[in-house]
């Protein structure tokens, strides 16, 4: 049986393309690395996707990114939205869309994705912002 689940895309930008196709600009695995801190991102976009099994559709849904343990946004999946999953083969589907723009960035941190439902919170794959000098090797 299909389990809950959550996963995310974090990159640059998203852009709606002709024929519904979405782009997803400047990709992000497991880090992002920027020149130094203190920095002004222009944007994070960050693409949600939860999943559910057709037996089971979501009856609460809400998203919440965390900037480490501070909630940097929220949203409740309305319930008109809840009883319109799409369902794709075993399961339903729900994405969402946000841009974190402008994001303030003091050093490094960790942009965490959940998922709040009735049964309890999904976690996504956390994206860590560290300082490209923080990755190289000390000089000898």
């Amino acid at each position: 049986m299909i389990a809950r689940g959550l996963s995310v895309i974090y990159c640059d930008d998203i852009r709606q393309e002709m024929g519904s196709k979405m782009s997803y600009m400047g990709v992000y695995s497991t880090k992002l690395l920027v020149p130094a801190f203190p920095i002004v991102l222009p944007r994070l976009a960050i693409a949600l996707t939860a999943v559910t099994p057709i037996q089971t559709p979501f009856k609460q849904l809400t998203f919440r990114i965390f900037k480490d343990k501070e909630i940097a946004f929220e949203t409740a999946v309305n319930a008109e939205i809840l009883d319109r999953q799409a369902v794709e083969g075993q399961c339903h589907v729900l994405g969402f869309i946000t841009i974190l723009s402008p994001l303030a960035l003091e050093g490094p941190c960790v942009i965490r994705v959940r998922a709040i439902t009735e049964d309890g919170e999904l976690a996504a794959p956390a994206l860590e912002i560290e300082s490209a000098s923080m990755t190289q090797p000390a000089a000898k």
